[in-house]
Formats: structure tokens, sequence, C-alpha cells
């Protein structure tokens, strides 16, 4: 009953996260299939590195993933569907069914359950990727590309522009991934409330109280 009423209040919080995503379009981005394809490449080779090393092998599979995930944003990232006549974009379906699945686990955490929500960190991750890593380069390759066919006046300006435009990737970066990060945490390590009350009770009372 704890977890079921949790879910319920948590449904209107997460709606409104989706609607808002749904209003967003990102500023910077534009498509460009072989800035991608060199930043894949890239990627894959990085995550390769970390995965031959024993202990950075699951940021390897994480990176690897991510990468994937990614690839399929970019390549979904301008369209549309209509449901229910509603004009949804394509992001704001793929955390429609994320949210999905990590309160089905919340409410029901059974083993059968649990792989699918490995889909919430490779999605984060790969809006890290998105924002910090493909979108700053295509960004910066885009203005270094008119050097000479534009004024020097308005080069330098776009230049200038270049610190605003990582400032803002790395702050797109950050909410995308909590409004994932977020909810999986409660659905992977809050999906028993009373044992998770015990636990903080518990942690409180060492530091309150800690031992001689």
């Amino acid at each position: 009953m704890v977890r079921l009423g949790i879910a319920y209040l948590s449904i209107g919080v997460l709606l409104g996260v989706v609607i808002l995503n749904n209003t967003y379009a990102p500023r910077f981005f534009s498509i460009d299939w072989d800035i991608m394809a060199w930043f894949a490449v890239l990627v894959t080779i990085l995550s390769y590195v970390l995965f031959r090393i024993k202990r950075t092998t699951n940021i390897g599979k994480l990176m690897f993933a991510s990468i994937l995930g990614t690839v399929v944003l970019f390549m979904y990232a301008e369209e549309r569907y209509w449901i229910a006549n509603i004009n949804v974009r394509s992001w704001s379906l793929f955390l429609s069914v994320l949210y999905v699945s990590m309160l089905l686990y919340f409410l029901f955490p059974h083993r059968w359950l649990k792989p699918f929500l490995f889909l919430s960190p490779v999605a984060a991750g790969s809006w890290v990727l998105f924002w910090i890593g493909y979108t700053p380069i295509n960004v910066t390759l885009s203005i270094m590309e008119v050097q000479g066919t534009i004024p020097d006046e308005k080069y330098h300006k776009a230049m200038a522009i270049l610190p605003e435009v990582y400032s803002a990737c790395l702050i797109s970066a950050l909410l995308w991934t909590s409004q994932i990060l977020g909810v999986y945490a409660l659905a992977y390590w809050g999906n028993n409330p009373r044992v998770s009350y015990q636990n903080a009770v518990r942690s409180v009372r060492s530091i309150v109280s800690p031992s001689k």
C-alpha cells in the first residue's frame, strides 16, 4: 500500500516533467551524420579500452550501450507522433516508457522486470554523450567551417559564444540525467519502503550517536 501511494503521488509529477519536455526543443540541435559517425567511432574505441581494464569494465559496458542509445536519439530527435490528438516528441515518448518501466519495477520488484531498469542509466548516459559530446563538437566545427566565408567580426562573435554553448550543454545534460536517475534511484533502492526507512533511521542514529 505504501508503494502504491508513492507511485500514485509520483504520477502527477512525472506527467508534468514529460509535458515540460514535450514543449522543449533543443537550442543547439542540428543533424550531421558525419560528425555523429566519427564521434560514435571515437566513443566506441574508448569504451573498448575501458572494458579491457578490470576496474573500469562496467564503465566501458555502460559507455558502449550509451553510444548506441545516442545514435538512436540522434536518429529520432526530430520525429513527432500523434497520440490521442497530442503531438508528442520522440524524446518525450522515450522518457514516458522509462518512467512506466521504473514505476512498474517499483510496484512489483520482480527479477523479471529488473533487466528493464538497465535502460534508465543507458538513457541517462546517452543524453550525457549527446549534450556534452556530440553537440559541442558539432557547434564548434560548424562555426570553424564558416571561417573565411563570413566577415571576421561575425566569426569572432560566433567563437565568443562557444563558452556559453558549452555551459548550456552541460546544464542540459545535468537536467536530462537528473530527471531519469532520480526516479531510477527510487525504483532500484526504494522499492522496499520499510527496509529503506529502517536503513535511513539506522544511518541517522549512527551520525547523531556515534559509537565510542
